[in-house]
């Protein structure tokens, strides 16, 4: 079967929740249809610095993403140095690697 290189997670049914607080804390939950272990919640601390967000979740080690755009109610995350188990093997290899674009709308 032909491996996917792209697809939109809203458009196949998943969700994503992530709240970021003043005191520069966040949460998020997601749901990522099909794929069960990529399901799940996470908490932890955030800094932005010039346009660029970490994220360092609770006990975990940094989670550096490379831009963070706000244009009206939209914020964008972009991640240019992550990966991605594409064919659902269970392991990542090189040929994973990916560009990771989460789009949030806010909420009121």
């Amino acid at each position: 079967r032909e491996v996917p290189r792209s697809f939109d997670m809203i458009a196949l049914g998943g969700s994503a929740i992530l709240t970021i607080r003043v005191d520069g804390t966040y949460s998020t939950q997601s749901v990522f249809p099909g794929f069960v272990d990529r399901a799940g919640s996470e908490v932890g601390t955030f800094i932005l610095i010039a346009g660029q967000m970490t994220f360092t979740p609770t006990g975990g080690v940094p989670k550096p993403v490379e831009t963070a755009t706000q244009v009206g109610d939209d914020m964008t995350l972009i991640s240019l140095d992550d990966v991605w188990d594409f064919d659902e093997d269970g392991t990542i290899s090189a040929q994973e690697a990916a560009t990771i674009t989460k789009v949030f709308r806010r909420s009121n």
